[in-house]
């Protein structure tokens, strides 16, 4: 396992933390309570994975894990919230962290998925899928799937499909067997294309459309 920093004001998840990571002889390098203290008292310790259990995710907290992460831009951040939503996860992604959890996940599988993030796989909360759902109720689409299609190369479908997976763009590259300077061109021409701003907004407007499977156009 890479090595970790844990930043948590909460005394009984850091103790639950702890021993789950104890149990699975991982080490803790750093423990912080907060971002600032993280930055003020360990800047050249070296970190792979940065887990974030927090009361809330205020503005506070967004622009010093900015900060961070421009210090810091190989490192990954997790967050753990005790309530997590389409706007929260929107905002945890612009800070440039991988994932967040819900409070309530079993300690004895965060393992798991710190295993994911340090990997860089994107996490998201088991409801993330529902959410997208009663956000495609909220208002009727403005565009069908086919109307969206017409306006994409057969590759861009490819990587707009692959993009709905949750796959990073060097996973794209690599299942579309497509250069990484491609994909990255591809998605902002999708953008462009679209009027999405980021891979969220993009993610959210295709799922309105209907395009919900990860289908490979030929």
């Amino acid at each position: 396992m890479h090595r970790i920093a844990l930043i948590s004001q909460n005394t009984f998840f850091t103790h639950a933390f702890m021993a789950a990571m104890d149990f699975e002889h991982i080490e803790v390098k750093v423990h912080a309570c907060s971002v600032s203290e993280l930055r003020m008292r360990h800047p050249e310790k070296q970190l792979d994975l940065a887990v974030f259990e927090l009361a809330e995710l205020n503005d506070r907290f967004v622009s010093e894990l900015l900060k961070l992460h421009h210090q810091r831009p190989k490192l990954k951040s997790l967050l753990i919230l005790p309530s997590i939503n389409l706007d929260v996860m929107e905002r945890a992604f612009r800070t440039g962290c991988v994932g967040c959890l819900p409070s309530n996940v079993p300690i004895e599988a965060v393992t798991q998925y710190l295993m994911l993030a340090s990997q860089g796989q994107r996490i998201l909360p088991d409801d993330a899928v529902d959410m997208l759902q009663k956000l495609t109720k909220q208002k009727a689409p403005t565009t069908t799937a086919e109307a969206l299609r017409s306006k994409l190369t057969y590759r861009e479908q490819n990587v707009l499909s692959q993009l709905l997976t949750g796959q990073q763009n060097k996973q794209i590259a690599m299942c579309l067997d497509l250069p990484l300077t491609t994909v990255k061109g591809d998605l902002k021409s999708i953008m462009r294309k679209t009027g999405a701003q980021n891979r969220t907004a993009l993610a959210i407007a295709a799922v309105k459309t209907g395009w919900t499977e990860p289908k490979l156009y030929m």
